[in-house]
C-alpha cells in the first residue's frame, strides 16, 4: 500500500475510537506545559509495519521499548496522527 493512499485512509479516521498496539520509540521528551508537576511527554509509537504516530501521555509508568494499546479517538498533530491519553484508561502498557 503506498503512504498516500495509508494517510488517507488514517485521515478518514481522525476524531473515531481506534485500536493501536505499538512498541514505543524515542526520548519522550515533555511536550507541552514543562513546567507543570508531570508534564506531558511525546512518544513516537511505532506500529504496523513501521508506521508511527504520536503518543502523548503524563503516566511515568512506560518508556522505550514498552508495548502499549491505545483505545480512544485519533486525532491529527503536525502532520502525523496523534493519541493523546487524556483518560489513562485509554493505555494499556505491557
Amino acid at each position: 500500500m503506498s503512504s498516500q493512499r495509508r494517510e488517507y485512509e488514517v485521515l478518514d479516521d481522525i476524531h473515531r475510537l481506534v485500536r493501536v498496539t505499538g512498541a514505543i520509540q524515542g526520548e519522550g521528551p515533555p511536550c507541552d506545559r514543562p513546567e507543570a508537576e508531570i508534564p506531558n511527554r511525546c512518544w513516537d509509537l511505532v506500529y504496523d509495519d513501521g508506521h508511527s504516530a504520536i503518543l502523548r501521555t503524563r503516566t511515568e509508568f512506560v518508556d522505550a521499548g514498552f508495548c502499549v494499546t491505545y483505545v480512544g479517538p485519533l486525532s491529527w498533530y503536525e502532520g502525523r496522527p496523534h493519541l493523546d491519553t487524556v483518560n489513562l484508561n485509554w493505555l494499556r502498557i505491557y
